[in-house]
């Protein structure tokens, strides 16, 4: 059984209930998991830690978060730490982020995987999943799959058929190709929806190697 926390600072409940749909898809592969709270509906603990760790996180001056403040604010969250240390850590924000990247910011980030401090955090922004008030849950689930992809090791290092672009990635019809730009990732995203592609064998081979658990 795989633990994790989510923390969902969306008040809409698309994001939560499309990330319910992935947590099924991947427990198939890597087995059950123990989410502290059922995705999509409110949970008003979750969404005031979301709401602090923003507010934390928020430069006023791009009008975005920024991710890797979010994240070391979030390890050192009195919730969080006091879960247990094998539990990962999904966060769901409507905000926009973008990333410090060492002093060369990203314009935008979709989300990302981290383990910061042993803590392994997957945090997606759903600001950019919508046109007009019209969510795009098709690409929203292709980076939800992504994201939870990298934290379960579906391309470690050494694995066959990968190469190295912001991390390492599948070079396989697969979900676990790089998207550089946001047209071809939406593109793609609802091209492998259309086919049933999600992840190739090879990567669904690694996370059973690694992961999978009774």
């Amino acid at each position: 059984m795989h633990d994790m926390i989510l923390l969902d600072g969306c008040t809409d409940s698309a994001p939560g209930k499309i990330l319910s749909e992935v947590l099924g898809h991947m427990a198939g592969i890597v087995g059950s998991f123990r989410v502290d709270k059922r995705p999509g509906h409110v949970d008003m603990e979750g969404y005031s830690i979301v709401r602090d760790l923003v507010k934390k996180s928020f430069n006023s001056k791009r009008g975005q978060v920024e991710i890797e403040a979010l994240v070391g604010n979030l390890v050192n969250n009195p919730f969080v730490r006091s879960k247990p240390s094998g539990a990962k850590v999904i966060v769901l924000i409507p905000e926009d982020l973008y990333a410090y990247n060492r002093g060369q910011p990203t314009n935008w980030v979709h989300g990302s995987y981290f383990n910061h401090y042993a803590r392994e955090v997957v945090v997606i922004s759903a600001a950019r999943f919508y046109s007009g008030n019209v969510f795009d849950p098709i690409h929203f689930k292709h980076v939800m799959a992504h994201e939870l992809g990298h934290m379960y090791n579906a391309t470690s290092r050494g694995r066959r058929h990968t190469y190295e672009s912001l991390g390492t990635h599948c070079a396989n019809d697969c979900i676990m190709q790089q998207d550089l730009e946001v047209r071809s990732g939406k593109e793609r995203a609802h091209d492998l929806h259309r086919r049933g592609v999600t992840f190739c064998n090879n990567c669904k081979r690694e996370m059973v190697r690694l992961h999978r658990r009774p």
